[in-house]
């Protein structure tokens, strides 16, 4: 017999399994422990939930749980034991939670040192009992109770409380003590001192800016969770959707700015602001740069990430992880972006038009879009302008008049109007005169070319551009690249020609937007590896080339390059990021150059590079530096990173100077029609005649277009884009899957459909109900949520008490899962689970291991997961010594792109995305280049056995088919909210 026993420290208690065998012989009884490692064959759910969660807790901090050297005994920390639900407790041999009520009153004054908090327990019947604590346990007597989450997390808060006298630790004590009573239904009765203290939880910051003729100044702005969320999805959020009220908000910048230290909780007027932890990094870097000269306003201003970066790294925060924490902790808003521009800190991109009227080919007009706004020239002006503006960014800034217009005097706008002086009369380049400003000075040997990016208007009305481009090279034919280890495919060699084309004939940018899985990055290797040797043949100087990459995707341009080229292909690369980056930068600078605003890169190393490797981050915070060096080719992968126009990061990548750009990303359009505009707006600005960002929204997206007239203008745009007009060549190549499907194996995609037991159409209904009868938007997204979470399985395993055999067999999915994967292990392949809950991705974990009886746990891929441990983990699933049966776990948002699992020949969809993009990109990292097995792809459907297809996850697979044969015709946007709004209309109206 089996027993799990545990002896009680003072941080946690050591778990044991242990098993009584008897002596037939002796008729005696023998006492042993059981090594950890067999603990995992029980068919418990409860029991395999229970070490889903130590493995989850040791992943996060292993002093929180560790085992013996002999491994017959579990330490797990009293903070893991209060996480238990019943059931995972129960299943542990644990004691049962505590079974009477908490009660709380308060002595005097919270805010007051002396005051305290006492919690007395009360039985059913209202009688007090006293018991003793010992961490996560307390006791009566002979009686043992397990305290559970919220009871343990009241009483450590309480007892803090009693020790503690600074007021602000006091605040932000009771503000987490509120903060549980508002957001949990906990059996807890307490004074009105507590329950109506009235409290808000920031999650986010933005900033409020205040700007007069001698300074710019700014207050922090407060966000919640779900505006922060919903930030990270879109970019930017509006400024309405802050926390507090506006007096409020008043009350709390001025406490913020008076208070000498970043405190935990603040008082707005009547209500607590507690500031999330991931948050105050944030408000720290906020309140320094408040007091800060104002060319360091301006600089935090342009850019508060590099900022609040620069300040994580400060504070010995993991390198990885910095701009994981800095996005987190701050958003864009409407008003924010606004006030920028207002303000002429962020500067727009300056291009150089000429306007020949359709009629009189006599009467041309000359001048420079800003912004959008186009800013006429008088030929007799040209000079004056152009030297006006050299002499004003000499002179510190400012702007110089043209008739009504002022034209900001900035390096671009000099550069503009050099090309117009070019065009008209050959004439060579105003310089800057002489300034100690080491920002304006070129750097010695540097020949910073200006981008031809003339555009040609030829009539007053309609936008027909055509930016002037100078040829390059002569070109005939593909050519194929040298030092090539793996031969491209058909469709890959016309991408590289493409790609050989456009830079021969002049332009300076193009965007390559194959579908996920085709080799954009070989192509991009191998033209590479031909420009090296052309520029080289037609005596062009040698020039760097610069790739841009998030940081996930450092290692997998390193492992490609090796994959596919010879080693002397590229040259020497240099990596810029982390402690590599520290190697590049100037010995003795501290920051970065946007906190400083001077140069720190030692711009030898780089020029002396054949490639360098950098982030977004890096190449936001260093673009000083970077802006100086000319560079051959400059690669932006997965530039949707770079759609908001008004980044600091998006402004940086657009002051490169690259001679040719390419742009990769296998979703050019993610949430809004606006990131193609973007996109081109970087790689050839003014060349498509899309217009200013407000006329080419209104024209495509118009809220007034109908919208059959909206789809043929995104047709027309697509047949723009990708098509070869009047010998121009496309300026982006896009090729679905399905459009090569001749070099990649076949695909097949099947519906895999199970009627839901009992348990869980029962539950289905109650939730289908409750969401029909729902007055509110905040009922219906509840009740849509709980039938999304149902049709997985109507029980969370964290809550289940049966066998793991009976728990599978309450859900359709799981019943359709298992069968596939016994089918899989039987075959001796590889699957990739897709799956979105974590608490079912560590139980398919644990569970997945001891019924297929494997070697090792199946890994997990999750939002948290680092990007060297993703590598890692890629790089144990595909190594060739990692034969037979293997199941890969993963997240779709967190694993949706960069990671080559090709090793896998099943792709299961346990849970579904409403974004079919994001969907097909978990499909592609086993379906893409380099696979050369057929792929088998499920999607896993639970319909209810009364509504069938009408249930929610054949609504979802409907309107997931719809999206994606609009998204595989047209450049459309995917709008995810506008979606989940269509499921709940469908599930709302059915009979």
């Amino acid at each position: 017999m089996k027993k799990f026993m545990f002896e009680y420290t003072d941080t946690g208690l050591r778990l044991s399994l242990s098993e009584t065998v008897k002596k037939s012989f002796l008729k005696k009884e023998e006492t042993k422990k059981i090594h950890f490692d067999e603990w995992r064959s029980s068919d418990d759910t409860a029991l395999i939930s229970a070490l889903s969660l130590i493995d989850s807790a040791f992943e996060n901090n292993p002093s929180q749980v560790h085992l013996s050297p002999d491994k017959e005994f579990l330490f797990v920390a009293h903070d893991v034991i209060a996480e238990f639900t019943e059931a995972q407790a129960y299943s542990l041999g644990l004691p049962p939670v505590i079974p009477y009520h908490m009660s709380l009153t308060s002595t005097g004054s919270l805010l007051k040192s002396e005051s305290t908090i006492n919690a007395k327990w009360i039985t059913k019947s209202g009688r007090e009992v006293f018991l003793t604590r010992k961490g996560s346990l307390i006791s009566m007597g002979d009686s043992l109770y397990r305290l559970p989450k919220i009871f343990y997390l009241l009483l450590e808060l309480i007892d803090k409380l009693s020790i503690e006298k600074d007021m602000h630790t006091r605040m932000e004590c009771l503000a987490k003590i509120s903060h549980i009573f508002k957001s949990s239904n906990i059996n807890v009765s307490a004074d009105g001192q507590l329950t109506d203290m009235k409290i808000v939880h920031a999650a986010a910051m933005s900033l409020d800016i205040i700007s007069n003729s001698d300074d710019i100044n700014f207050n922090p702005v407060l966000f919640d969770h779900d505006v922060r969320d919903e930030a990270q999805s879109s970019g930017q959020v509006e400024a309405s959707q802050g926390l507090l009220t506006p007096m409020q908000q008043d009350a709390f910048a001025h406490q913020f700015i008076s208070q000498k230290d970043i405190n935990s909780t603040y008082l707005a007027n009547d209500t607590y602001v507690l500031l999330d932890p991931a948050v105050k990094t944030a408000a720290r870097t906020i309140k320094k740069m408040q007091t800060a000269p104002s060319e360091d306003k301006k600089r935090f201003i342009k850019s508060p990430l590099s900022f609040i970066s620069q300040d994580l790294i400060d504070d010995g925060h993991d390198q990885e992880f910095i701009d994981e924490l800095a996005v987190a902790s701050f958003v864009f808003t409407d008003e924010f972006s606004s006030r920028v521009k207002e303000i002429g800190i962020w500067s727009p991109p300056v291009l150089p038009f000429i306007i020949k009227e359709k009629n009189n080919w006599k009467e041309i007009v000359y001048g420079l879009r800003v912004a959008g706004k186009d800013i006429a020239i008088p030929e007799e002006d040209l000079e004056r302008v152009a030297n006006g503006i050299a002499q004003t960014i000499s002179d510190g800034g400012g702007g110089v008049k043209v008739r009504d217009e002022v034209i900001p005097a900035t390096p671009e706008s000099l550069d503009a109007i050099n090309i117009l002086r070019d065009e008209i009369h050959s004439l060579p380049p105003v310089e800057i005169p002489e300034t100690n400003d080491e920002e304006l000075e070129e750097d010695k040997g540097g020949n910073k070319s200006l981008k031809k990016a003339v555009i040609v208007e030829n009539n007053f009305t309609q936008e027909t551009f055509i930016a002037k481009t100078t040829p390059r090279s002569d070109f005939q034919e593909f050519e194929n690249p040298s030092g090539l280890i793996n031969s491209p495919k058909t469709h890959q060699i016309t991408g590289i020609s493409w790609l050989q084309e456009c830079w021969s004939a002049g332009y300076s940018g193009v965007l390559l937007a194959d579908d996920m899985g085709l080799g954009k990055t070989f192509q991009t290797l191998a033209f590479l590896s031909w420009l090296i040797r052309k520029r080289q043949t037609i005596s062009l100087p040698k020039q760097p080339i610069l790739i841009i990459a998030p940081t996930s995707l450092l290692g997998t341009w390193v492992n490609e390059a090796k994959m596919h080229l010879e080693e002397s292909c590229l040259g020497s690369m240099t990596m810029l990021y982390g402690a590599d980056l520290r190697k590049a930068k100037i010995d003795g600078l501290k920051g970065n150059e946007v906190t400083t605003g001077q140069l720190m890169l030692n711009l030898d190393i780089l020029r002396g590079s054949d490639w360098v490797l950098t982030t977004y981050e890096t190449m936001r915070d260093y673009q000083l530096s970077l802006s100086k060096l000319s560079f051959s080719c400059v690669i932006f992968d997965e530039m949707q990173k770079i759609k908001n126009i008004t980044s600091m990061m998006t402004n940086g990548a657009q002051s490169l100077n690259g001679d040719f750009c390419i742009g990769l990303t296998g979703t050019p359009v993610e949430n809004s029609l606006q990131d193609i505009w973007t996109l081109f707006d970087t790689l050839m600005p003014g060349k498509l005649g899309l217009g200013s960002l407000r006329d080419f929204t209104n024209y495509y997206t118009g809220e007034d277009l109908p919208e059959d007239s909206r789809n043929d203008r995104l047709i027309s745009l697509s047949n723009r884009l990708l098509s070869r007009e009047n010998n121009q060549l496309p300026p982006m190549i896009r090729r679905l899957k399905k459009d090569v499907a001749k070099d990649l194996p076949l695909k097949t995609e099947t519906n895999v459909d199970r009627y839901m037991p009992e348990i869980q159409a029962h539950a289905y209904h109650e939730a289908l109900t409750f969401l029909r009868e729902g007055n509110s938007l905040k009922q219906k997204m509840q009740g849509f949520q709980d039938m999304r979470r149902i049709s997985l399985h109507p029980l969370s395993p964290e809550h289940a008490t049966t066998s793991a055999d009976e728990y599978i067999k309450q859900s359709a999915r799981l019943v359709a899962l298992f069968e596939l994967l016994d089918k899989i292990y039987e075959k001796g392949e590889k699957a990739l689970v897709f799956v979105e809950s974590i608490n079912m991705h560590q139980w398919l974990s644990v569970y997945i291991e001891t019924r297929y009886n494997m070697s090792h746990k199946p890994d997990r891929i999750f939002g948290s997961v680092s990007a060297q441990s993703r590598q890692a983990i890629v790089d144990r699933f595909q190594d060739q010594t990692n034969t037979g049966f293997d199941t890969l776990l993963l997240s779709p948002k967190a694993a949706g792109v960069g990671l080559t699992l090709t090793a896998a020949t099943h792709v299961i969809h346990l849970t579904r995305w409403w974004n079919p993009a994001v969907e097909d990109q978990c499909t592609d990292r086993a379906y893409r280049i380099g696979q050369t097995n057929d792929v088998y792809v499920y999607y896993i459907r639970a319909l209810h056995p009364t509504y069938g297809e009408s249930s929610f996850d054949g609504v979802l697979d409907q309107l997931l088919k719809s999206k994606r044969a609009l998204a595989s015709g047209v450049l459309a946007p995917f709008n995810e909210n506008e979606s989940i709004d269509a499921i709940i209309d469908q599930l709302t109206k059915l009979d």
